[in-house]
C-alpha cells in the first residue's frame, strides 16, 4: 500500500482551519474510494494565529471591529466565511461567541497530545463549541503526566519548514 503523508497546520478558533479539516476529511473519503490503494497518513499540527492575546482573552466583538475597522468589511468577511462552510460545516455562531480566547496553552496541550501519539482529534469538541455554537472556550490545564515539560510549540514559519 501507498502512503501520502501530510501535514495539517491549524488554529484551534480559526473557521477557515475548520472549513479545511471537514473539506480535508472528505477528500480522504472520496481517495479511499477512487485509490484503495493509498493510505493517507495526517500529522495534524497546532499552531497559534494570536499567541500574543491576553491570557484572559478579549471581547470577540470589540477585537474583530478594531481588526477590520469597517462593521461592511466585517460583515463581509464573516458571510465569505459562513458561504465557505455551507454543506461542509454547521453554520458559524458568529453573533453568539462572547470572548476571543488565547489558545496558547490549548495549543500546548494539543501538542504535548500529539508527541504522546494522538491524532489531533481531542480540539474539536471545543473549536465546535466555540465556533458554530458561541459557547465559552476555557485554558486547559497542564496535562497530567507531563513532569513539568513543556510540550513544544510552533512559533513562527521557520518552524515550519523543519
Amino acid at each position: 500500500m501507498k502512503v501520502l503523508s501530510l501535514a495539517f497546520y491549524f488554529d484551534l478558533v480559526c473557521p477557515w482551519c475548520w472549513i479545511a479539516l471537514r473539506q480535508l476529511e472528505s477528500a480522504k473519503a472520496r481517495l479511499k474510494v477512487s485509490h484503495p490503494g493509498i493510505d493517507v497518513q495526517v500529522d495534524f499540527r497546532s499552531y497559534p494565529l494570536l499567541p500574543e492575546l491576553p491570557s484572559a482573552g478579549v471581547d470577540y466583538h470589540e477585537f474583530y471591529s478594531l481588526r477590520f475597522r469597517d462593521p461592511a468589511a466585517l460583515a463581509h468577511r464573516r458571510a465569505q466565511v459562513q458561504r465557505a462552510g455551507e454543506g461542509i460545516v454547521p453554520p458559524f455562531g458568529f453573533d453568539r461567541i462572547k470572548l476571543m480566547p488565547n489558545t496558547l496553552l490549548a495549543h500546548r496541550l494539543v501538542e504535548y497530545a500529539r508527541e504522546q501519539g494522538g491524532r489531533g482529534g481531542a480540539a474539536r469538541g471545543p473549536v465546535q463549541r466555540l465556533l458554530q455554537r458561541g459557547q465559552g472556550y476555557r485554558q486547559p490545564a497542564v496535562a497530567a503526566g507531563n513532569r513539568g515539560r513543556q510540550p513544544a510549540i510552533h512559533r513562527g514559519p521557520a518552524r515550519l519548514a523543519g
